[in-house]
């Protein structure tokens, strides 16, 4: 469990984090979502003990998480930055096998059972025919597929991820997302930041959405993914339709030809997203429909 009460954070003198409270159970799989510069990765940063925060405090299971010894920590939770950049070429199992680190004994050295959970989260994450390659001699979507190979092999019960699948093509990040939901079930707690919002939507039971430093929204999935909500978080006009198969609330965001009398004039109808484009001269035709938005109410915060 992770709980933070009134927290602020920032750089150098710059204040990110404005004051934010959250409280997350054990087990739950949440999307932490939100434009850029709402301090997404800064929240995380200081969930994992790397940035300190100005003021406020964060519990790690119970324990204030300045009392806990950095190799303790590192035994409670797993992270995966959002960006992994990496100059000497250590073979991709190497980079794996660091997740065991936490774990090691007084002497410093990987047993064999540290090398055999490295392999199987390896196997897991399908890049075990990575293991002998330099990770600087394999792409951005391969070494952040390592990257989360590492942090399976760490075996914590918290998982902090920072826009883990943002180099991965869709099958891809469909894969990530099937193996957490499936450690989710096993009794994990995964926080995820991300800026896919449809995916999110289709994998996390609950979503937290931050602006300016500040929590606007928080709730479940099918409560706080609403037309309303999200237009006035991205500022941008979005349809909501349901998935066919799993239905899960999907966002389609407007183009701006279509939704610009609506962002001028809030109070006008916008005009719908249909199918009424001339691709031959890129831009729309006359013939566009209107519709009316459908009045979903906020669930919590916006002013």
């Amino acid at each position: 469990m992770i709980e933070i009460m009134d927290l602020y954070a920032g750089y150098s003198g710059s204040e990110i984090l404005k004051g934010i409270s959250l409280k997350v159970n054990s087990g739950e799989m949440v999307g932490i979502l939100g434009p850029n510069g709402s301090g997404k990765t800064t929240l995380i940063n200081t969930m994992s003990g790397v940035l300190k925060p100005k003021s406020g405090k964060i519990w790690i299971n119970g324990t204030v998480i300045d009392e806990l010894e950095i190799h303790e920590l590192s035994k409670q939770i797993a992270v995966a930055p959002q960006k992994t950049e990496i100059s000497f070429p250590f073979k991709c199992f190497s980079i794996t096998l660091m997740g065991r680190s936490p774990h090691v004994g007084k002497w410093g050295f990987y047993s064999e059972n540290d090398k055999r959970i490295a392999l199987e989260a390896m196997n897991s994450t399908n890049t075990l025919k990575l293991s002998e390659r330099p990770i600087t001699n394999v792409s951005g979507g391969e070494a952040q597929m390592v990257t989360v190979a590492r942090v399976l092999a760490q075996q914590t019960g918290i998982l902090l991820l920072d826009e883990v699948t943002s180099n991965l093509d869709v099958s891809h990040k469909m894969a990530v997302f099937d193996l957490l939901t499936r450690m989710n079930l096993q009794g994990a707690t995964i926080i995820s930041v991300m800026h896919d919002l449809n995916l999110a939507a289709l994998y996390c039971n609950r979503l937290v959405f931050l602006k300016n430093g500040k929590i606007l929204l928080d709730g479940p999935t099918n409560e706080v993914f609403q037309q309303n909500n999200l237009r006035e978080i991205y500022e941008t006009e979005v349809q909501i339709s349901f998935h066919p198969v799993t239905k899960s609330p999907q966002a389609h965001f407007v183009p701006g030809f279509f939704s610009r009398s609506r962002l001028n004039n809030p109070n006008c109808e916008p005009k719908a997203s249909g199918s009424s484009f001339d691709n031959r001269r890129h831009k729309p035709t006359d013939k566009v429909t209107k519709t009316s938005p459908k009045n979903n109410s906020l669930v919590r915060g916006i002013q």
